[in-house]
């Protein structure tokens, strides 16, 4: 019996290393196929054939298959043939011969070599070759020698260009071999004819690189019944006499034997290098019966080599496309009978014994619906550390794309079933292919939903989903997650978790993930200066209670079975529940459910409000943000996108929360995530904007008063949007007190965002009052927003504000004092003027001083007069503008304490017909004469004095 087993092992050992023959025979056949295409696609890449003579050669089939068929064919041999041998190898080894046998060591050992040897990076990658180019560049115009530096070789190429005529050879060879590269030697191309007794000589001149012009010397006169045979290539053609011409059965294609011939490519199929040949007849004959006579003579044929090319370049390994040698010295022998040879470099393939080949374990086989995706440096690593790049053996229904290590699976459109296939991986010098592995396509119906995504709120998420290869894939990193199948839980001990290729259990990575959050809150808790007391303790607990948790799963881990099932490893950025097979089965449907963490908002104030950051790492869409702003009327809120440096208008809902008819509560919508800033304005009664309107600043802090704190420049086509205490209309008017900081300028007035001007400051330059009335409203139209826009053309023009003026209206004299005498009192936002008449004869004031628009609390001011006529005053002492002891709703008015006085140097008015009026308040321990307005120049024109003892 023991005989009998050994002599089955010798014959199943004899059937692997046919087996093993076949394989190397048949990458022997593959070889010689890539060598010829990689030699005729370095010729077509140089130009020495065209694209549809290399498409013809991919096309032409040898026994019913192309030269890439055959290609494949070989690959599904090798790659059948090796797995049938690993497969009867296992059977040898596991199965059929049991150590029990009593089988010598000698038959074990021998079955292990095989195997060892028939799975070496050789025979596992269809190329083991380390390829190699070294240069040369040199230009060979005589014969010579080169060794060369290349041992145990499986191909090798020259490349370079030959000069116009050169005639030559160019060998490899080894210590047993000499292979033929290059072949452009041309023999002897004359030959002497029997009988000849014409002379002939071949005249070339050259026209061109591309162009050669022949002709014929017989020494005959053009007249003579004289023809010339031509042969070029295997083309003939007859030039001269055409009884001559048909004495050689051709047709006499010009009159004249001594015509020239042009030869250029594509003409008589003429190519690169031409062998021309021609042969002279003297042919005077007759066959009239009753006159018969013959005279026919020739010459010898002459021959000679004619380029078509000015130099030809050469990639090609002629007959070293498939050494297979194991000779360790090489050299280059160039034979140069004339012209000359430029080499510029030669390849060659080395077997690659000091590199060793990658290393596959076996590949799962694989369920997806859609797409999926499988990291390969799980499953393919490089002994030496090379790099490696990915390919596969192309299946009908699936396709697969490469990035780096991650390949990324899609099904054809409609495909579902199964497809096989195997992953290459390639270390630049080996490949190894790994098993095969089936590919299953099945279709799954998947319906996800979440809640709205509000900041600061978590997501939740439901997913009902067919269970696939064992799991189920999540669209992002869950929090609390639990798993029904027909509405009953599974229990997290039966569920794992997939996340960045790391199984963990579920409750294991629930608790990770708490731990994790409740560490970020903490951070930006002190961050922000928070007391994080609260949370600390929070995390405390939480840690003790993951040490009992961890107990009591490595408890259960020893009295109860592992997930069964062998889950494929993904992405990186991969995300998957591995559900046990003994809870569902593929094709099962289950619902997911699951929170993910909301996006978060840090806000940040500003100036003029507040600015939001709203971020998360997760791509939610449609978000509903939201922040608390301090009560402010809904018209002065305006909420902007800030993106690529720009500020983008959004719109927004406003809530009053305490019923003060303000706004102290906003909502937007953010229509997709990642990082995301907003910027919330609280609008006062000036903004800049640019010549979209957009906003730039809020400018009410320069102009609210005329202080000498001017806005910074407003430029051409910029604008400023001014709103007012009250609507306006047609009745009143505008005023500023302006400067232009370059050249003349102007400002239109328009509606808010409108585009019809309503008003013009025609000429603004030196710094000064400025009116327009607003008589371009329609009757019964009043508004109280408007846009000025600056016109100002100059380079660097621009408009400054110190003050625009809220125009003067009307108050009712309840709103103010119950006397009824007062009701010309106006006021000017929190000014108080007199409204004075503007027709006449009441339109001749001069001068006015209201002491509202004074700097306050200021020695040394300057109190303006507000008729525009400049009669501006200085202050000298301590006279002081401010609202001491002044009258209720009056706003400021002038300080003296009997020293102080206001002065004017030239005061722009005429006498002697003038009326004056103010409003005095002597304080009551004033006692004597005390003077209160008056002129003098040389001598005292007129004064106004207060005399309380009188």
């Amino acid at each position: 019996m023991k005989y009998k087993k050994v002599s089955l092992l010798k014959q199943a050992i004899g059937k692997l290393w046919k087996k093993s023959r076949d394989i190397a025979e048949v990458n022997r056949n593959r070889a010689e196929i890539v060598s010829r295409l990689k030699d005729a696609a370095g010729k077509k890449r140089k130009g020495r054939i065209g694209e549809g003579d290399f498409a013809e050669l991919l096309r032409k089939k040898h026994l019913g298959y192309t030269k890439r068929e055959w290609l494949g064919k070989c690959d599904n041999f090798v790659l059948r043939t090796r797995d049938r041998i690993r497969e009867d190898l296992n059977s040898l080894i596991e199965n059929r011969f049991p150590s029990s046998t009593g089988i010598n060591i000698f038959m074990i050992a021998l079955i292990l070599a095989f195997g060892l040897y028939f799975f070496s990076p050789a025979l596992t990658g269809f190329f083991a070759l380390e390829e190699h180019t070294a240069g040369i560049n040199t230009e060979f115009s005589s014969s010579a020698n080169l060794s060369l530096e290349m041992q145990d070789i499986e191909y090798f190429m020259l490349e370079g260009f030959v000069s116009r005529g050169f005639i030559g050879k160019v060998y490899l060879s080894s210590e047993s071999e000499k292979y033929r590269i290059i072949d452009y030697s041309v023999g002897n191309l004359s030959e002497d004819v029997e009988g000849s007794s014409l002379r002939l000589e071949i005249l070339a001149e050259r026209i061109s690189d591309d162009v050669v012009r022949l002709n014929a010397d017989t020494g005959l006169s053009a007249s003579d019944p004289v023809c010339v045979k031509w042969s070029i290539g295997r083309n003939e053609i007859c030039y001269g006499d055409e009884k001559c011409c048909l004495l050689l059965e051709l047709p006499s294609s010009e009159k004249s034997w001594n015509s020239t011939l042009y030869l250029n490519k594509g003409r008589f199929d003429a190519v690169d290098r031409n062998i021309v040949k021609a042969q002279a007849w003297f042919a005077n004959y007759s066959l009239d019966i009753s006159n018969a006579y013959s005279d026919i003579r020739y010459s010898d044929i002459k021959g000679m080599a004619v380029d078509l090319f000015s130099s030809l370049d050469f990639s090609t390994c002629g007959q070293a496309c498939n050494i297979d040698s194991q000779d360790r010295e090489y050299r280059l022998e160039i034979d140069v009978a004339e012209g000359s040879i430029f080499i510029s470099n030669y390849s060659y393939a080395e077997r690659a014994a000091p590199n060793r080949a990658p290393a596959f374990s076996d590949v799962p086989d694989i369920t997806f619906a859609g797409n999926y995706t499988v990291d390969m440096s799980g499953y393919a690593s490089d002994p030496d550390g090379d790099s490696l790049h990915f390919s596969y053996y192309e299946a009908e229904g699936i396709n697969i794309t490469f990035e780096g290590s991650k390949a990324f699976i899609k099904a054809a459109d409609g495909f579902t079933g199964k497809a096989y296939t195997f992953f290459k991986a390639n270390d630049s010098n080996l490949r190894t292919v790994s098993n095969i592995v089936e590919i299953k396509v099945v279709e799954r119906a998947e319906n996800v939903s979440s809640s709205r995504v509000v900041i600061g709120r978590p997501v939740k998420w439901t997913k009902k989903a067919a269970v696939v290869s064992g799991r189920v894939q999540l669209e992002h990193s869950p929090i609390n997650v639990s798993v029904k199948k027909n509405g009953k839980e599974i229990d997290d001990s039966r569920i794992d978790i997939v996340l960045n290729r790391t199984v963990k259990d579920l409750d294991e990575y629930e608790e990770e993930r708490e731990m994790q959050l409740l560490e970020e809150k903490i951070r930006k808790a002190r961050e922000k200066g928070i007391d994080a007391s609260g949370l600390e303790e929070r995390r405390n607990a939480k840690r003790g209670e993951i040490v009992v948790s961890r107990a009591g799963r490595i408890l259960r881990k020893l009295v109860s079975a592992e997930i069964t099932g062998n889950a494929v490893l993904g992405s990186d950025d991969e995300t998957a529940l591995l559900i046990d097979k003994s809870e569902a089965d593929d094709g099962d449907e289950i619902e997911v459910e699951y929170y993910t963490e909301g996006p978060t908002a840090d806000e940040e104030n500003i100036s003029n409000g507040k600015r939001v950051m709203i971020s998360s790492d997760i791509g939610y869409r449609d978000v509903l943000a939201y922040a608390f702003i301090p009560d402010t009327a809904a018209s002065r809120i305006r909420l902007y996108h800030i993106t690529g440096g720009k500020r983008i208008g959004v719109s927004f809902d406003g809530y009053d929360s305490n019923n003060d008819g303000l706004v102290d509560y906003i909502e937007w919508n953010v229509p997709h995530m990642s990082t995301q800033t907003y910027e919330i304005i609280y609008i006062t009664k000036a903004e800049h904007l640019d010549s979209d309107r957009e906003f730039i600043a809020d400018i009410y802090g320069y102009v609210r008063e005329k202080d000498n704190n001017w806005s910074g420049a407003i430029n051409d086509s910029e604008y400023a949007r001014v709103t007012f205490e009250k609507e306006l209309d047609n009745t009143k008017d505008i005023t500023i007190y302006a400067r232009a900081n370059s050249g003349n300028a102007s400002v239109e007035v328009y509606r808010k965002g409108g585009n019809e001007s309503i008003a013009l400051f025609e000429s603004i330059s030196s710094e000064g009052w400025y009116k327009v009335y607003l008589a371009n409203l329609s009757d019964n139209e009043s508004i109280d927003i408007f846009d000025l826009k600056i016109a100002c053309p100059g380079l660097n023009c621009g408009v400054e504000f110190d003050y625009i003026v809220d125009p003067t209206t009307v108050i009712s004299a309840i709103d103010i004092i119950s006397d009824s005498l007062l009701s010309n009192i106006t006021a000017d936002g929190n000014f108080t003027h007199l409204n004075i008449s503007d027709t006449g004869p009441y339109d001749k004031l001069v001068a006015y001083w209201n002491f509202d628009g004074d700097k306050a609390n200021t020695k040394l001011t300057t109190h303006y007069d507000f008729t525009g006529n400049n009669n501006d005053g200085t202050g000298v002492g301590d006279a002081l503008t401010n609202s001491t002891n002044c009258l209720a709703h009056y706003g400021n008015c002038l300080q003296l304490d009997g020293n102080d006085y206001v002065s004017m140097s030239n005061p722009n008015w005429n006498f002697p017909n003038i009326t004056i009026s103010m409003w005095v308040r002597p304080e009551p321990s004033a006692s004597g004469i005390e003077h209160i307005f008056g002129q003098n120049y040389d001598e005292l024109l007129f004064r106004i004095r207060y005399d309380q003892d009188n």
